[in-house]
């Protein structure tokens, strides 16, 4: 506890180091739970720790779940799965002993010298281009030359162990130890493609596994009883278990029997087996600058994240003599509110401002804490309240809700970010804010377009990073906004500042389902979410879950109609019993077409609802192609020119329309992706546009599109 500090590296779900960039105090009393893996250590965590959920078979398919959460509604019919990470990415190292040579010391090798008992010969030839020179002393025992000199200076003699330094090595360098200890000590199952290998030495055995999860593989570990053919003692066996893809060995024999069958999406991911509420010891959080937030724990490297405030990064160093931090909001009343950044603080700090330890200033709104470091909170409501800290200097400004805050205000503080040399803490400055905002443009430019080059991070966050906020119930707060307003608020998207463009709900006009030819050609084109109404898209924006969209489209002549749209979120069994059910209201007059996801899944989808479900329909499968942007225009096109109508039977016109408005920015575009499909489908065809006789409305339409 309290072992890593603000700038250690630690690594993320993608194997790359990310580094510290905040971590709040140790904390008491939290309830805790152990959080039990089915092949990889438990691991403590508090209540409200956030996890990054994902499902079988689709690691892109994400949620965001609490510890309490996920203890609340394990073992309902419910898979909670953590992804496991990607191969740690590190640079070469200056190793003592070269890493294949100690892997096969590790595995065959005595323990007090730097003689090998291997028998395959060409194990020997592979240490000797490590630059040593071996040679045969009795029957079954090679010397290696010069490798007792070298373990000697690090320690490894009589005390078998994989140094810390080697599990931090380069991707080569761990590969070629894995493949020393299995040339030595490892075997390859042909029929079944695991790889395994077994020892006594529980301690190795843990180092081992260790390693072989710095590659994302997952492991299995198991004891068992052997017996000792020399003596006949029982002794405890401990055998490791994998399937990969990578070469474990180096050995021809051995390398020929790696053969994998039946790699299986299981294997990517660690599922939650039992969370088992422990007695509550000290937690500490702490906030990486990974784009995702997330970072690995353990020596499973199981991926796990917190998110932490303004308010706790200010609070780092009050330990230090002449440290001096500040909060901005626009107004004082922006920092009173309820939840807010002053009432927050008196919510961690209160208990030791009433034991006389910390003194809290409601004239000056200022923390005094023993060491005399100062956090102060303050508003910068007009252009020039910025001058009113003219002669201050601060080591860390914090801004909430920047967009509402000039920019003078903000390049002036920047000024008073300084601090005398003896002074031996960092300068940060730290704002937050929604998409959006009077200012909102100003900070676009300046984080993200501008941004990376200069050195600026941006480090998203969204709904489900507030475990404590009722996310329904602000949905419905927000359901009164317009559709880019809401965007912003509710999935933190700084894309859509404005209308996207590409549609707009002005060009569609609603008319009497009548008014649609009889003989008209119809396609329902269904694009279907993930396996999981729960999928989440994309970390930066925080999007929303996915939907399955059915959409209708009717066509006559070059003209278009929106017909009705099936939008859910339901499982795989009920999405299937859905579109069943739609088809037979359709009709067999009806073509049906269906997003086909890549690769052989997208093939057994296919054949599954062609086979079962959709049999004797007008049914195929429909592969992508292109950008969805691109797909897009021609039904843009189309709309702009006055040529798509909607029915007024139609079902969710609204939710339609918010779509069209923020494509192809927002978190959503199910019902755009599905108009796109169905209009292809039609143009495909190379139908001739021509005028035709249009029931209770003559040629309006084609007086529209003609003049």
């Amino acid at each position: 506890m309290g072992a890593l500090q603000v700038g250690d590296h630690v690594y993320d779900e993608n194997g790359k180091q990310c580094s510290v960039v905040a971590k709040s105090d140790v904390q008491l009393g939290h309830k805790v739970y152990k959080v039990v893996f089915d092949k990889a250590e438990p691991i403590i965590a508090d209540a409200e720790h956030i996890w990054t959920l994902s499902q079988y078979q689709n690691r892109s398919c994400n949620k965001d779940m609490t510890t309490q959460e996920i203890f609340d509604t394990l073992g309902k019919r419910t898979k909670h799965a953590v992804s496991v990470a990607k191969p740690l990415h590190n640079n070469d190292k200056q190793l003592p002993v070269p890493p294949y040579t100690l892997g096969v010391w590790l595995g065959d090798g005595s323990k007090n010298c730097g003689d090998c008992a291997a028998q395959d010969v060409e194990i020997y030839t592979e240490v000797e281009k490590d630059g040593y020179h071996t040679y045969e002393k009795g029957h079954k025992v090679h010397v290696i030359k010069g490798l007792y000199h070298d373990l000697n200076n690090t320690g490894l003699l009589n005390n078998k162990h994989i140094p810390h330094e080697y599990l931090t090595a380069s991707y080569e360098q761990r590969l070629a130890l894995l493949q020393g200890l299995m040339d030595t000590d490892g075997n390859a199952s042909s029929d079944r493609g695991y790889c395994s290998i077994s020892m006594v030495n529980k301690e190795l055995m843990q180092s081992i596994a260790e390693l072989v999860c710095t590659f994302g593989i997952k492991v299995s570990l198991t004891e068992s009883v052997a017996t000792c053919s020399q003596t006949g003692a029982k002794c405890a066996k401990y055998t490791l278990k994998w399937s990969t893809e990578m070469p474990m060995f180096r050995l021809p024999y051995k390398l020929a029997k790696q053969k994998v069958r039946n790699f299986r999406g299981t294997q990517y991911l660690h599922y939650i087996v039992d969370v088992v509420p422990v007695e509550s010891v000290p937690v500490q959080c702490i906030k990486v600058d990974s784009p995702s937030g997330l970072f690995l724990a353990g020596k499973s490297l199981v991926p796990t994240h917190n998110s932490v405030a303004q308010l706790m990064a200010a609070l780092q160093f009050v330990d230090i003599p002449g440290y001096s931090a500040i909060l901005f909001r626009k107004t004082y009343a922006d920092l009173s509110l309820p939840g807010a950044l002053i009432s927050m603080s008196k919510e961690w700090l209160m208990p030791f401002v009433e034991s006389g330890e910390v003194k809290w200033s409601e004239k000056e709104k200022k923390y005094t804490f023993p060491s005399g470091a100062t956090l102060a909170f303050g508003y910068l409501e007009t252009d020039n309240d910025c001058y009113r800290y003219q002669g201050a200097q601060f080591q860390f400004i914090g801004m909430d809700e920047v967009t509402h805050i000039s920019p003078n205000n903000y390049r002036y503080m920047f000024s008073r970010l300084r601090k005398p040399k003896t002074l031996k803490v960092p300068l940060r400055f730290r704002a937050t804010a929604n998409p959006g905002g009077e200012y909102g443009e100003f900070y676009y430019q300046r984080f993200f377009v501008e941004g990376e080059e200069a050195g600026r991070i941006f480090i998203p966050a969204g709904l489900a990073d507030n475990p404590h906020l009722d996310a329904e119930e602000y949905k419905k707060s927000l359901a009164e906004l317009d559709p880019v307003t809401r965007e912003q608020l509710l999935n933190g998207n700084w894309e859509v500042r404005e209308k996207g463009g590409m549609f707009s709900r002005d060009w569609f006009t609603i008319v009497p389902a009548d008014d649609i030819p009889d003989e008209a050609k119809r396609v329902r084109y269904w694009d279907m979410a993930s396996t999981d109404p729960s999928k989440r898209r994309g970390r930066g924006r925080r999007r929303d879950p996915d939907y399955t969209v059915g959409l209708k489209l009717a066509h006559h002549q070059g003209l278009y109609w929106i017909e009705d749209i099936v939008r859910v979120q339901k499982t795989p069994h009920e999405v299937e019993k859905i579109i069943a059910e739609t088809a037979m209201l359709d009709g067999y007059n009806c073509a049906i077409r269906m997003e086909q996801e890549p690769g052989s899944s997208g093939d057994i989808t296919i054949d599954h609802y062609a086979r079962n479900v959709l049999n004797g329909y007008d049914f195929q499968g429909v592969r992508s192609t292109g950008s969805k942007v691109e797909r897009a225009k021609p039904a843009s096109s189309a709309a702009q020119g006055g040529r798509v109508f909607i029915s007024a039977r139609c079902r969710n016109i609204t939710a339609f329309f918010d779509e069209a408005d923020v494509f192809p920015y927002g978190s959503n575009d199910d019902i755009i992706d599905a108009f796109s499909g169905a209009f292809t489908y039609f143009r495909n065809k190379t139908l001739l546009v021509g005028p035709t006789s249009i029931k209770k409305s003559g040629g309006s339409y084609w007086s529209r599109i003609n003049r």
